[in-house]
């Protein structure tokens, strides 16, 4: 190659580059400055009229969230179980705020290429999501694949492309909406624990007077201990726990085997925990009430500690009646380790002896 051709090269390289990144500015330009600012100038005005969210990835299934009063929002697909509303407002916000940092493509042959063709086409990652005030449309956004630190995006019915300087974390799984938090069952606040296995056996875990131990009722045998592991383990086994899915209650549940875990705490609240595995899931259900705080009764086998001697404590009630109201009709599925705990048999409770060593 002659250097006369080289500088050829050079030249038309040079003029492509330039070419290239006038018809980049012409683009831009085309657009007035909001269009280049805000991505929805209008939705901040209109967060606190939102009361629907549908949102459904390409071949996947449509969900909505929607709002149930000013504070909650519940999932309708998940029996209508509460939504986590930090997430779904953190979402809302971050869209409401987040700004065009270039305008991409508008032609719809290559939509494909930013994963922003419609869900009809699509085939891949694309997500759609909506938000509603009443019947009325207030955001219809299409979320594409990530790039320079945000996510492309194009409006339903729109054929311009933008890229955004925020990504858009919009789950298409109605589960990762969930609000997660089931119930939180201290150790420290429990009185007494009763266990009645399927088979109808029965063991308890008593507090002691004084003392953070719980002795193990019926009593560990002759040439056995108590396993302060197991026990602990069961004892925290509703100890901030979290659920991994939800659905509603069905026959088949009314017809299977569960163990029962009654957890009484000292302020007189009373969860009833069921649990059972199926296959390599462990299933749970609850319910709960309060009871006065001083008397035992043939239900629990236990005793309560009397710190207001002849009442319900309103904590106890409340606490109770919210629990309910999120477990009521419904199983929740949850990970092994409190899973398993719940099952543990009496047996478990207990080990052997440490022999002693050996004279020398």
């Amino acid at each position: 190659m002659t250097a006369r051709n080289t500088t050829l090269l050079i030249a038309a390289a040079i003029l492509f580059s330039a070419l290239a990144w006038f018809l980049s500015q012409r683009q831009q330009a085309a657009f007035a400055p909001t269009e280049l600012g805000l991505l929805e100038p209008t939705l901040e005005a209109r967060l606190d009229e939102l009361d629907r969210v549908e949102i459904q990835q390409a071949g996947g299934e449509r969900f909505a969230l929607v709002r149930e009063n000013a504070e909650d929002w519940v999932l309708p697909e998940r029996n209508g179980y509460p939504v986590d509303v930090s997430k779904l407002r953190k979402l809302l916000r971050t869209i409401a705020a987040v700004e065009v940092v270039e305008a991409k493509t508008a032609n719809p042959e290559w939509h494909d290429r930013l994963k922003l063709q419609d869900l009809s086409e699509a085939a891949d990652t694309t997500v759609e999501l909506l938000a509603k005030a009443g019947e009325e449309p207030v955001l219809a956004l299409l979320i594409g694949k990530t790039g320079q630190g945000g996510h492309y995006v194009r409006r339903v019915g729109e054929n311009q492309t933008w890229l955004v300087g925020e990504n858009l974390n919009s789950s298409p799984r109605p589960v990762d909406w969930l609000d997660k938090s089931l119930v939180d069952i201290k150790r420290a606040d429990l009185d007494h624990l009763y266990v009645k296995a399927a088979d109808g056996k029965k063991w308890s875990l008593q507090g002691q007077a004084d003392s953070t131990d719980f002795s193990l009722e019926p009593s560990a045998p002759e040439g056995r201990e108590v396993s302060g592991a197991n026990v602990n383990r069961l004892l925290t086994s509703l100890e901030n726990l979290r659920l991994l899915e939800v659905r509603a209650a069905d026959e088949s549940d009314a017809a299977a085997e569960w163990r029962h875990v009654h957890f009484a705490q000292k302020n007189g609240l009373h969860v009833h925990a069921e649990a059972r595995q199926d296959g390599s899931k462990y299933w749970l259900r609850l319910s709960a009430e309060a009871r006065p705080t001083h008397k035992a009764d043939e239900h629990s086998e236990g005793h309560h500690t009397a710190s207001a001697e002849g009442q319900v404590l309103p904590e106890a009630a409340e606490a109770a009646a919210a629990l309910n109201r999120r477990a009521g009709g419904r199983v929740f599925e949850v990970s092994s380790y409190p899973g398993a705990g719940l099952l543990m048999e009496y047996e478990r409770m207990l080990k052997e002896l440490p022999r002693e060593p050996l004279p020398e």
